[in-house]
């Protein structure tokens, strides 16, 4: 069975965005027997850092927006947001680097 997960890329190819910096996030299904993946959709959103910082309201908008995905996988991640998102069933993974090695790396 697949497992969406969701990237924090600009190309697919990289993990190399800050979560809380993304405009939109790649969702890739992810077979654990084979180990491959391939890229399903995009998913777009207003990003939740700003210059006034984060808000609640923001985060849960990107919760939602991350619905169905088992996991999140990202450059960078803060605290506080990493703990949010556990708390609704998104396991966040830091990783900054080849997206195929992201999945290697991390055992799935």
């Amino acid at each position: 069975m697949a497992i969406k997960i969701a990237l924090t890329s600009s190309d697919g190819k990289f993990i190399d965005k800050h979560f809380g910096k993304c405009e939109k996030f790649l969702i890739a299904e992810f077979n654990p027997k084979t180990g491959e993946y391939e890229i399903k959709e995009t998913r777009e959103i207003e990003r939740l850092c700003s210059d006034n910082g984060h808000t609640q309201a923001k985060l849960l908008n990107v919760i939602k927006l991350l619905s169905g995905c088992k996991y999140v996988i990202t450059a960078r991640i803060g605290v506080w947001v990493a703990s949010e998102l556990k708390l609704n069933g998104i396991i966040p993974i830091e990783f900054f680097g080849k997206t195929k090695d992201a999945f290697k790396q991390m055992g799935f």
